[in-house]
C-alpha cells in the first residue's frame, strides 16, 4: 500500500482515488451499500403486491384483460391457462393486495429512506434527527412516486402524440429521471 501511496503523490488522480477508497473503508461503505441494496430489494415485494392489485382492478373493470395479455405474449396451452388463472386470482384478491401492498410499501420505503439517510449522515458526519428524518424519508418516498408516475405518463404519451411533439416528451422524461436520481 505504501508504494501505491507514493504513486498517488506523483499522480493526482490516483491519490484522489486512494483517498476516496480510504474514506469509504473508514465509513464501512461496503456494509452501508449492502444495507441499502437489501432494503431496496425487500421494497420490491410490496411493490409487486401493488402491481397485482392494479392488475386486479383493471381486470375487474374490463373482462377482456386476460385474453389480451395472453395474445400480446403469444401464449398457448398451459401457459395461457396459468396467466388467465393468475389474472382472475388478482381480480379476487385486489382489495387485500392493495391494502397490504400499500402498507408494506410505506413501511419498507421508509426503511429504505432511513438506510439512505444513515449513509448520508455517516458520510457527512452529522447526527440523525429521529422523527424529522422519518418525515423527510416519507416526503422523499412520495416525491419519488410522483416523479416516477409523471415519467411513465410522459413515456406513454409519446405513443399518442405526433412526431413533432415526441422529442419534447423524451427530453421531459430524461429530465424527470435526472430529478428522480
Amino acid at each position: 500500500m505504501g508504494r501505491l501511496e507514493r504513486q498517488g503523490e506523483r499522480w493526482r488522480w490516483l491519490g484522489y482515488l486512494l483517498r476516496v477508497h480510504r474514506r469509504a473503508n473508514e465509513l464501512h461503505g461496503s456494509q452501508m451499500a449492502s444495507a441499502i441494496s437489501l432494503t431496496a430489494f425487500i421494497t420490491l415485494f410490496p411493490l409487486l403486491l401493488v402491481a397485482i392489485a392494479v392488475l386486479g382492478f383493471v381486470s375487474a373493470a374490463d373482462s377482456d384483460v386476460p385474453a389480451r395479455i395472453v395474445d400480446n405474449l403469444g401464449l398457448t396451452g398451459r401457459a395461457a391457462e396459468t396467466v388467465t388463472d393468475a389474472v382472475h386470482t388478482a381480480e379476487r384478491s385486489r382489495r387485500v393486495a392493495s391494502v397490504v401492498g400499500v402498507l408494506g410499501l410505506l413501511w419498507t420505503g421508509l426503511r429504505f429512506g432511513g438506510a439512505l439517510a444513515y449513509a448520508y449522515n455517516a458520510a457527512w458526519q452529522v447526527q440523525g434527527r429521529g422523527l424529522r428524518d422519518r418525515l423527510y424519508a416519507l416526503g422523499w418516498l412520495v416525491g419519488l412516486g410522483l416523479l416516477l408516475a409523471v415519467s411513465f405518463a410522459a413515456t406513454t404519451a409519446i405513443e399518442w402524440l405526433t412526431i413533432a411533439v415526441a422529442p419534447l416528451l423524451v427530453v421531459a422524461g430524461v429530465l424527470l429521471n435526472i430529478a428522480v436520481f
